[in-house]
């Protein structure tokens, strides 16, 4: 199912996953959970859905995009610490932060031992940092 370089993914649909996601970052803070999750099931919900019809279309759902653009290690922590977090919001425990920060590290974890023991993993993370690199080194030479 994956593969960008078949079909160039449409801009606006990138930067409409952009807005949604933290659209619901912020909601975190100010719905409680039955809310949010109504939230979440229109705004992720509606794209995954279109993003999953088709194969190679211009339109990829949210794990895709991630797995394009983002570091591994910086998707997984930033995915556990949100999660830790607005549990412990919604929960009302005391120390949302400090849960956030212990979760998120347990992303890291995940993310690191993962890669490490899974070698076409790590020559994909490789090549996704080059390139991430050689990208914002050329901005700034320019």
């Amino acid at each position: 199912m994956y593969n960008p370089a078949r079909v160039p993914w449409s801009r606006w649909w990138l930067w409409l996953w952009g807005l949604v996601a933290i659209g619901l970052l912020v909601l975190l803070r100010f719905l409680a959970f039955k809310w949010w999750a109504i939230a979440a099931g229109a705004g992720f919900g509606t794209m995954e859905a279109i993003g999953l019809l088709r194969d190679n279309d211009p339109y990829p759902p949210l794990t895709h995009v991630i797995r394009e653009y983002v570091p591994r290690w910086v998707a997984f922590s930033a995915i556990y610490a949100i999660t830790g977090g607005a549990a412990a919001k919604w929960f009302h425990l005391h120390n949302a932060v400090g849960l956030a920060a212990v979760v998120g590290l347990i992303g890291w974890f995940n993310a690191h031992f993962d890669v490490t023991f899974d070698e076409p993993a790590k020559l994909r993370e490789r090549a996704k940092y080059q390139r991430l690199y050689r990208q914002t080194l050329g901005r700034v030479h320019r």
